[in-house]
């Protein structure tokens, strides 16, 4: 029977509505009964049904967490309850019509609560605490109508009066605008005893305010770690354009490590303002708020666009705060890194467009990922113009997305250039290129240049690379070649000397598989470069005093050659000036027996004392083992030693009868002729910038127009050679020339 559904009975009921529906009816019918017989038996059957029905809607309440659903019930039970409550009104009992009528207020009381509470999205167990202390202080407040004198209850009421007032007082509801749109992710909310320390930053457009929060306690080493964040600030406005939100802000937090770009609000480790480490990861961050939050990824795989970019900015940074030799300090060490240890620990070669989603923060994304945007710097081959590209991208993808696609489809327009053959290499492929100067002849002025790969089958197609003539008296002329695919002759007959030596890319600007370094060596004097496993000793230098050395270890295979097993990771090329000058001395070549990216394979084949030094004078020539080598090798780790200090390529090896090591090593049968590269022209030149307010072009433009970072078209001009420009700030120059091509230049104007 009815009387006998308990809660778990209640909810096997598959048609609630018709049960509760039944039980309202029923209750109606049972007041018509009575108003034609008079008798009271049916009121009382009328307030039964009602009860049953207080029971079950009880039983929904607690069963219901969806507030839709809950209202529905509680608006059902309201018109239950005046029914009740007119059925004991008639029947002359004031107790149960009253119960009734206390009843529907609770639950009108409710709902108004419910509804007013869900703009606020305060958690479930708060609202439903505060709603039961509002109904308690209601229904004593009606006891006490009949009841005024009653003390116990007047103390009970202002008990629970001053605990709804004190939790009332307990919750604080903060409301945060940010005008700028952004992804979820970067949202961060900071809780703690925070004291705040407040400044500001000059921007290019207007003053940026700048909060710190941290303890009290903190704040003094927290201001002293950030003293050159303005700095970083300075230079990204500068770069990539002015800053795009309201405020800068850090707050201090547990970290051990690492750091959270939330937009306005980055969490930054406590350790490191407390220690003033960490100033790269300060400058990291802040670049975020242009690569990663002005702009997105498109999604994890892609995550290099807001990482590698920043950890780029790094770089940018710490040059414009310590000097440009930090700048190649900081990318020849990254470079390392990535070439040696990124695919170890991220289990694997990716490319930096589609990284796995288990390695979306890993070496790759960071470390690659900046050393792709430094190599795509130098392949426009003008800073100037690299950054007013990538400023203009920013602004174009400006709270939208971006791709690895989209950013090569705008520097081709930008540029009106063709950069398919540097995206193939560097952002969708895998690997790396190891580029390598095979010879230079002065006899006809020629030479060649060639590549090999490192974990990829897909050559590098149209590559500028940097050639350095130097002269007897070391002298430094550069010019710039494209090699267009695996190998290529270049002549240098427009040098008006005889070079002494010529260098491929000796800074590293297109920091590739070959990893070198170079610099001037007194006699008696050591060096190590310990990046690339090769030291040298000088003790005596017959002609002059000095020598300039000049080591690269190529992180890809040898040229094989008939008996001799060579390693097929690695080998190294000398070269520099006044070599042969040295007569006492010696050069020290790393073995690594224990690492599969050095010499692992050999040593599964054959033991230390079988390990020997080839050495060849250039890539015409073959190889051939030194005699007198030092074998300073234990187990599988050491050195080999030779006086042979000669300029040309050394490789660790063993006489052999064996095929081969696995290595794709590349044979070129022919090579192009190499043009000179004159780089990335700009599309349009217009100058000075910044300026003033005058704008000369240096050919007549068709169509001008000028836009401020509003987007607000502030000049339009026709046919014109110069404009100017009255209003200050970033703008953004739209022209057409004579021909109709359409380009774009960001111009600052102060």
């Amino acid at each position: 029977t009815i009387d006998q559904i308990d809660e778990v009975g209640f909810f096997k009921v598959k048609n609630k509505r018709s049960l509760l529906s039944g039980l309202e009816k029923k209750a109606l019918a049972y007041i018509s009964l009575y108003e034609m017989s008079g008798n009271e038996r049916f009121l009382e059957e009328a307030i039964t049904s009602i009860s049953f029905y207080d029971n079950f809607v009880l039983m929904m309440d607690k069963g219901y967490s969806i507030e839709a659903s809950q209202l529905y019930w509680r608006n059902k039970a309201s018109k239950a309850y005046l029914l009740g409550a007119y059925a004991a009104h008639l029947l002359g009992n004031t107790e149960i019509a009253f119960a009734f009528m206390e009843k529907n207020k609770a639950l009108l009381l409710s709902e108004g609560i419910l509804k007013n509470t869900e703009f606020v999205n305060l958690p479930r167990e708060i609202s439903d605490f505060d709603i039961e202390l509002k109904k308690k202080i209601y229904q004593m407040e009606n006891l006490l109508l009949n009841d005024k004198e009653n003390v116990q209850l007047q103390d009970s009421l202002f008990a629970i009066k001053q605990l709804h007032e004190k939790y009332g007082d307990s919750i604080n509801t903060f409301v945060y605008t940010l005008d700028q749109s952004i992804s979820s992710y970067s949202v961060g909310i900071h809780c703690g005893p925070y004291a705040r320390v407040a400044s500001n930053f000059e921007g290019i457009e207007r003053i940026i305010p700048v909060e710190y929060y941290a303890k009290a306690s903190d704040t003094a080493a927290m201001k002293n770690s950030f003293s050159n964040l303005v700095h970083a600030f300075d230079i990204y406005e500068k770069d990539f354009g002015p800053y795009p939100f309201d405020k800068v802000g850090y707050s201090l937090v547990p970290f051990t490590s690492g750091a959270m770009e939330h937009a306005t609000n980055i969490s930054y480790p406590i350790a490191f303002a407390q220690t003033g480490q960490g100033e790269t990861t300060m400058a990291h961050e802040l670049a975020h708020m242009w690569w990663g939050n002005q702009t997105t990824c498109e999604n994890a795989n892609m995550m290099w666009l807001n990482e590698g970019f920043a950890s780029f900015c790094e770089f940018v940074f710490t040059a414009y705060v310590y000097g440009e030799e930090k700048y190649f300090e900081d990318v020849k060490s990254n470079q390392v890194a990535t070439v040696t240890y990124a695919h170890i620990a991220d289990s694997g070669y990716y490319a930096v467009n589609n990284v796995p989603l288990g390695f979306t923060y890993g070496r790759t994304t960071y470390d690659k990922g900046a050393l792709v945007v430094n190599n795509l710097k130098n392949f426009v081959g003008n800073d100037s113009l690299f950054y007013d590209c990538m400023a203009q991208y920013l602004l174009n993808n400006k709270w939208g997305i971006s791709t690895g696609e989209s950013l090569q489809v705008h520097m081709e327009q930008y540029f009106d250039a063709d950069f398919q053959g540097f995206f193939d290499a560097w952002v969708y492929g895998v690997g790396f290129p190891d580029f390598r100067l095979d010879y230079f002849n002065n006899e006809d002025k020629k030479g060649q240049l060639s590549q090999q790969l490192k974990a990829t089958s897909s050559l590098a197609v149209g590559m500028p690379l940097e050639l350095s003539f130097f002269d007897e008296d070391w002298n430094r002329v550069d010019k710039r070649v494209y090699l267009k695919g695996g190998c290529g002759e270049f002549s240098y007959a427009d040098i008006d000397f005889e070079p002494v030596y010529v260098a491929l890319d000796i800074d590293e600007k297109m920091a590739d598989a070959g990893m070198s370094d170079y610099t001037v060596i007194n006699k008696n004097s050591f060096k190590s470069f310990s990046d690339i496993g090769f030291k040298m000793r000088v003790e005596e230098i017959t002609d002059g005093d000095s020598l300039m050395i000049h080591p690269t270890l190529h992180y890809a295979p040898p040229t094989p050659q008939e008996r001799i097993l060579l390693s097929n990771t690695h080998y190294w090329s000398i070269g520099g000036i006044n070599l042969e000058a040295a007569k006492i001395g010696y050069l020290e070549f790393t073995v690594q027996g224990n690492l599969i990216d050095w010499d692992e394979e050999m040593f599964g084949l054959y033991t230390a004392e079988n390990i020997q030094l080839f050495y060849r004078k250039d890539s015409r020539a073959d190889w051939m083992a030194l005699p007198d080598v030092t074998n300073n090798i234990n187990g599988s780790r050491g050195n080999l030693r030779t006086a042979n200090i000669q300029a040309g390529d050394y490789a660790i090896g063993v006489l052999s009868d064996l095929d081969q090591l696995p290595n794709n090593y590349i044979s070129h049968t022919t090579c192009d002729v190499l043009n000179v590269a004159e780089g990335i022209k700009e599309r349009f030149v217009l100058y000075p910038n910044p300026s003033s307010g005058v704008i000369n072009f240096e050919n007549e433009m068709k169509e001008v127009k000028v836009f401020n970072i509003d987007g607000k078209l502030i000049l339009n001009a026709e046919y014109a050679k110069s404009i100017n420009i009255e209003s200050k700030g970033l703008m953004f120059i739209q022209v057409k020339n004579i021909a109709g091509t359409e380009m774009r230049k960001v111009v600052l104007v102060n």
